[in-house]
């Protein structure tokens, strides 16, 4: 009943957003779970039966608003064909398109286009992220995802909790359809989250590199809250692993200075920048620019970003001061905001928020 109380609310309120108002309301992101003991082709099925039953068809028209173009781009660089040598995340893209298709016929969504939605992040998304030492209650990790289509994307987003063998292992926030993560953390062991790098990436060239073998980012942040359990590991894995697309993947772990901004490029890393706390470095802010040039004048959410976390200072960080006064205030929060995570992995909580207009 929570679940389905929080999607009509969300749904209700997307209805009437026909203007800006510029003070934002907040909701927790519905909250669903993906056996990973289940056959991957039906890991997807009880979400996708939970969305249309609760929203009938308003969620899945936005889907239609999103996909066609999409589908023009699938038509150009997916072949379906690819989803059988893809492995778990090909079988639950096709199992997606199944049972989208089953519970709404009237879908344009299809295998390819949804196998094009798991390769978009990495080209269009502006999102800030943030690693900071508490005093006493270890690191603090953040992140506001920002992205075009941002009313159906809101009504999209998930919390995910995936359970291996009955027991939480990760969670994630992503959208329906969308079978790699953005955001996550694993139980007791790290955190992830990943922000676009305007780089000289195309999506000609992400999918040709996926076809050589290459990870799109989403998936490898998946599989490795997947399959590491440490900070560590899990920074080793995302620093060293061919990817599909330039990214910034922002990182934390329970003790006490762990948390960096690793900036990648497809072939490995450039640039490791860490939390330092003997030059009372404690806290890194990402955005969508390499830390050591100047952001671009008509997108400087860094200097307000540094100002703000200085203004709450490490004495007074908590979750909360967290939120309200870098997440919630501009420009970290803008009119494409689509959600706010705060995660600790120390603490094992795991906070999200979707932002709507009244």
């Amino acid at each position: 009943m929570k679940v389905a109380f929080t999607i009509a609310i969300l749904a209700t309120a997307m209805m009437l957003t026909m203007a800006i108002d510029p003070t934002p309301q907040k909701i927790p992101i519905p909250e669903f779970q993906v056996d990973l003991d289940v056959d991957p082709a039906h890991r997807w099925d009880d979400i996708v039966e939970k969305f249309y039953d609760y929203n009938k068809e308003l969620v899945f028209t936005q889907m239609n608003h999103v996909i066609p173009s999409l589908a023009n781009l699938a038509s150009k660089w997916i072949n379906p064909w690819a989803l059988d040598h893809l492995g778990d995340f090909g079988a639950e893209i096709k199992g997606l398109a199944r049972k989208i298709k089953e519970v709404w016929p009237n879908t344009v969504v299809n295998e390819s286009s949804l196998m094009m939605l798991n390769f978009l992040y990495a080209l269009d998304a502006g999102c800030t992220s943030t690693v900071a030492q508490t005093k006493d209650s270890g690191v603090l990790h953040g992140r506001n995802m920002d992205f075009g289509f941002t009313t159906g994307l809101r009504l999209l987003s998930i919390n995910v909790t995936f359970t291996k063998s009955g027991k939480p292992l990760y969670k994630g926030t992503t959208f329906l359809g969308y079978t790699g993560l953005i955001t996550g953390m694993r139980y007791g062991g790290f955190s992830i989250s990943l922000n676009a790098r305007h780089a000289d990436d195309s999506l000609a060239g992400n999918v040709a590199r996926i076809a050589l073998g290459y990870k799109p980012p989403t998936w490898l942040a998946r599989e490795t809250l997947e399959t590491v359990d440490n900070y560590d590991g899990a920074h080793k894995m995302m620093a060293d692993t061919k990817i599909a697309s330039s990214i910034y993947m922002i990182m934390s772990g329970p003790e006490d200075g762990q948390g960096t901004v690793l900036t990648r490029k497809p072939s490995g890393l450039v640039d490791d920048w860490p939390l330092d706390m003997t030059k009372n470095d404690w806290f890194r802010l990402e955005t969508n620019y390499d830390h050591w040039n100047p952001p671009p004048s008509y997108d400087d959410r860094r200097t307000l970003g540094y100002k703000h976390m200085e203004e709450i200072g490490q004495d007074k960080l908590t979750k909360q001061t967290f939120l309200d006064d870098l997440f919630s205030q501009a420009p970290t929060m803008r009119p494409w905001t689509v959600y706010t995570v705060i995660m600790s992995v120390r603490k094992s909580t795991y906070d999200g928020y979707i932002w709507w207009y009244y």
